[in-house]
C-alpha cells in the first residue's frame, strides 16, 4: 500500500533518544543520593516521561521537582541524534508527494530541538502540551491530510492510539519496546525496512 500521509512517532522512532533518557535517570538518581539498579531502557520505557520515571524506581516524592529539571535542562543538556538514514527517507517521502507529520507524547520544546535538522520537512509537528493524547494528535493530523494514513511508532501505546483514531500502524523494533516478534502490524527492523514498508 502506497501511504498518503505519514505520522511518525519521535522519541525511537527518528530519534535516537533512548541512551540519553537512561543517562538523565542515571544522573538524577546520583545527584539525589539515590541507588536505583541500572537495567536496560525497555524495562523501564514509558511514556509520558513521568512514569518512566517511576518505571525507573524514583519516589513519588520527587518525580515533580524531577519533571522540572527534565522540561529545562534535558533538551540542552542531553545529545539526541537522529538515527542514520531518517534525513533521506523524510526527503524521500517529501519527494513523491506524501504528507509527513509527528505526533508525540514528548513537548514542543524537545521536538523543535529534536528534529531540527528535518523540521522545514515536515508538514507538522503534534505534541504533548498541545493535544490531550497521541489519538487526538492523529485524528487531527487525519481530518486535515489525504488518506490513506499510517502511524509509525515503537510503543504498544501508538499502537493503541492509532486504532482508536482509525489510523493503519506500522511498528519499529530498533526502538523502545515493541519486539520484532509482536505479530498485530508490520514491524521494521531498520529505517531501510520502514523505507520499504512505506511503499
Amino acid at each position: 500500500m502506497t501511504y498518503k500521509t505519514v505520522i511518525f512517532d519521535s522519541d525511537g522512532v527518528l530519534v535516537d533518544s533512548a541512551p540519553a533518557h537512561v543517562q538523565f535517570c542515571e544522573d538524577m538518581s546520583d545527584e539525589l543520593g539515590l541507588e536505583l539498579p541500572k537495567r536496560p531502557f525497555r524495562d523501564f520505557a514509558e511514556p509520558p516521561m513521568s512514569q518512566l520515571l517511576r518505571n525507573y524506581g524514583f519516589p513519588e516524592s520527587v518525580i515533580p521537582n524531577l519533571m522540572q529539571r527534565y522540561t529545562s535542562e534535558f533538551s540542552t543538556r542531553y545529545t539526541r541524534p537522529l538515527f542514520s538514514g531518517v534525513p533521506a527517507m523524510i526527503g524521500a517521502l517529501r519527494g513523491c508527494q506524501r504528507k509527513v507529520f509527528v505526533a508525540s507524547s514528548n513537548v514542543i520544546a524537545n521536538l523543535e530541538i529534536d528534529l531540527e535538522q528535518i523540521l522545514t520537512l515536515l508538514h507538522g509537528v503534534a505534541a504533548r502540551d498541545q493535544y490531550k493524547s497521541k489519538a487526538k494528535a492523529i485524528g487531527a493530523i487525519m481530518q486535515d491530510s489525504p488518506g490513506p494514513h499510517v502511524m509509525v511508532g515503537d510503543m504498544p501505546s501508538d499502537f493503541e492510539a492509532a486504532q482508536k483514531a482509525g489510523c493503519g500502524f506500522i511498528g519499529v523494533s530498533y526502538g523502545w519496546v515493541i519486539r520484532a516478534d509482536d505479530q498485530r502490524f508490520p514491524i521494521a527492523s531498520g529505517i531501510k525496512d520502514l523505507v520499504n514498508l512505506l511503499g
